[in-house]
């Protein structure tokens, strides 16, 4: 894209979008405010490329498994947190359940709003602790409108700009904040065909928590606990620092994971310069159209192999093994049982399917369901999360198991990633997902533990899980 070509592209979509503030904006009759959405035409450029130039401090990506909805967004037209250093951050309120109280906000404002709103983002594992140990930037959830949006439908692009319109904003005001938004969206040369990145990043230091022989004695020690009956299952996880010698582009990393990991979710949640949540999920928690609702049990693991023989080998392994068999049971039966509480019906679409991806397979169960008229996001999630597949059953039990075992917040690795829409929703849980920190990289794998589960060979599948990352990073 030359310099022509860029000033060219910058000054029709400007000129589009002015057209469509001129068309569509109507004056607030009253004191309140409302989010109003212009949207346009776009040429085809692939969002993620088009972030990965972007200078803005807050930046969002977010893919679904069938890559069918893809969106990039910059910048913040709304945004709720609990996170102290924030300057949005809502009051805490003294025993109360914020994050709750945010999707209530959300819904709240979804209802004025103009038709296509979104808001992107994450919330924290644990949802009942105070916050304090979670991620710098996040708290226990972080939600925002991007103030601009590149979006890819199909074979459909669109650009976006969302703002907060007040009493007193005229069709001029919004242009003038238009126009000086603008000016901080970069066009550059070669966005959407830029080569997925190659070069390996230099890390100088790995650190593991808990390390392998720790490891091994919370799996045995578990092992003893549900030999006991004090729990069913508990899924232990690992984190791995890599310390590199560079700061580390978050975005870069994805779009090279992304790229040898399908059908994944991909996301990314950058709520400041230096801090991000991203991942490449395989597991929806749900997803919701009108009154419809769609959910699915993962878990049951074996490798991929290199071979089709070797993947096929494993695959029939895994299906014998009784271990993998009741992993999987209880996160199925765990997963109806939660959808059984928001909605009417609920049918079983699959059971035990094989999904494989890159570097693992896993047993798949899928359900759809029609949820009840008076079901809000926060009861979905309430219902669903977290599923035995990222804690353990009977929950309460397995929670505190975690807390006993793991010496660190797993901030959102596990929680909810995705987006709510006013009469629609995605969210993938927050696994195969790792925090980028300037020069830090926090990576988390889990494995479900149940009576016949062995630490070595526990170990070895959360080294599988971890390999779209390392194999990346060179750890």
């Amino acid at each position: 894209m030359t310099e022509e070509s860029k000033n060219c592209c910058m000054a029709s979509l400007t000129d589009r979008l002015i057209d469509r503030v001129k068309e569509s904006f109507r004056p607030l009759d009253d004191e309140g405010n409302r989010l109003c959405r212009f949207e346009v035409e776009a040429e085809d450029v692939c969002p993620l490329d088009w972030l990965s130039v972007q200078r803005n401090a807050s930046k969002i990506y977010w893919s679904d498994r069938e890559s069918t909805f893809e969106a990039a967004g910059v910048g913040c037209a709304d945004v709720l947190t609990d996170d102290p250093a924030s300057p949005e951050a809502m009051p805490r309120q003294a025993g109360g359940y914020t994050a709750a109280k945010a999707l209530a906000v959300i819904e709240e404002r979804l209802c004025s709003c103009d038709e296509g709103v979104r808001y992107f983002g994450s919330m924290c594992f644990d949802l009942r602790g105070d916050g304090s140990e979670q991620w710098a930037g996040f708290g226990r959830f972080y939600f925002v409108v991007p103030e601009f949006e590149l979006l890819r439908q199909g074979r459909e692009s669109r650009f976006v700009f969302n703002i907060v319109c007040q009493s007193g904003d005229s069709c001029e005001t919004l242009i003038g904040k238009l126009l000086r938004s603008l000016e901080a969206i970069v066009f550059e040369d070669g966005v959407g065909q830029m080569p997925v990145d190659s070069a390996v990043i230099k890390t100088i230091r790995r650190s593991d928590l808990p390390d392998k022989s720790q490891w091994q004695r919370n799996v045995n020690d578990a092992v003893k606990d549900i030999s006991r009956k004090d729990l069913e299952k508990v899924v232990l996880a690992r984190k791995v620092v890599f310390e590199t010698a560079e700061d580390v582009d978050a975005i870069g990393l994805l779009r090279q994971v992304k790229n040898d990991n399908t059908p994944t979710y991909n996301f990314c949640i950058q709520p400041q310069v230096g801090v991000a949540f991203i991942g490449s999920s395989p597991e929806c928690l749900y997803k919701i159209d009108g009154s419809r609702i769609y959910s699915e049990a993962v878990a049951g693991t074996c490798p991929s192999g290199v071979t089709s023989q070797e993947r096929q080998s494993f695959r029939e392994s895994m299906q014998r093994s009784p271990k993998e068999q009741a992993e999987h049971k209880y996160v199925f039966d765990d997963v109806k049982a939660g959808l059984a509480c928001v909605c009417n019906e609920v049918e079983v679409v699959s059971e035990k399917d094989i999904l494989t991806l890159s570097h693992v397979q896993h047993f798949r169960s899928t359900f759809a369901g029609k949820a009840r008229n008076s079901i809000h996001t926060c009861d979905i999630i309430e219902a669903l999360h977290p599923t035995s597949a990222v804690n353990g059953f009977p929950r309460d039990r397995a929670l505190e198991a975690i807390g006993k075992y793991e010496s660190f917040s797993r901030g959102c690795y596990g929680g909810p990633v995705g987006w709510i829409g006013r009469d629609s929703a995605e969210f993938a849980v927050g696994i195969r997902s790792g925090l980028v920190e300037e020069k830090r990289i926090l990576l988390f794998a889990g494995a479900g533990i149940v009576s016949a589960s062995e630490a070595e060979m526990e170990w070895d599948e959360t080294e599988n899980k971890l390999r779209q990352f390392t194999d990346v990073i060179g750890g």
